[in-house]
């Protein structure tokens, strides 16, 4: 507080011999740098947004004894790569079919099998997190309850390339 008292007096007298058209020119040459780079923000974000893909759980269906399940998954959007499927709270259910490097094209549906090789069955309390890639190389992670198929979570951008 000393240090503030002590220079408080030089730095005001600073300040009041600068003229005023400098104040005024560098507070425009501020809020005009402040625009360009709010843009070119914007810019970024659609172009994010229109490469980014649309995926929505489409349908979930358990097998009758309740050991096998499949989800089809329908991408709305720009295609997707998909990266990796996880069960959330579900460490005994496995995909059967490979979905790593799967390529999810615009408009098109994708099922993926599920099996339970514990003792519980498969039940429509599961949460599915599935990451996946964009044309641009982004990395999303999105959540689908299969309870809810109306509805999922919208998807994080984990990685920005």
């Amino acid at each position: 507080m000393e240090l503030l008292n002590e220079w408080w007096p030089s730095i005001r007298e600073a300040v009041l011999a600068v003229d005023p058209v400098y104040w005024v020119s560098g507070g425009g040459l501020l809020m005009v740098l402040v625009a360009v780079l709010s843009l070119r923000g914007r810019k970024h974000r659609k172009q994010l947004n229109a490469a980014a893909p649309k995926l929505h759980l489409q349908s979930f269906q358990i097998a009758p004894l309740g050991r096998d399940a499949f989800f089809k998954l329908r991408n709305g959007g720009e295609p997707a790569t998909i990266s990796n499927l996880y069960v959330k709270n579900r460490n005994d259910i496995k995909v059967k079919n490979s979905i790593s490097g799967h390529q999810l094209e615009k408009d098109r549906e994708y099922s993926i099998l599920l099996e339970a090789e514990g003792a519980q069955k498969i039940n429509r309390e599961l949460i599915f997190e599935l990451t996946y890639l964009d044309r641009l190389g982004n990395v999303y992670k999105q959540s689908f309850q299969a309870d809810n198929q109306n509805t999922a979570a919208a998807p994080k951008l984990k990685r920005k390339r």
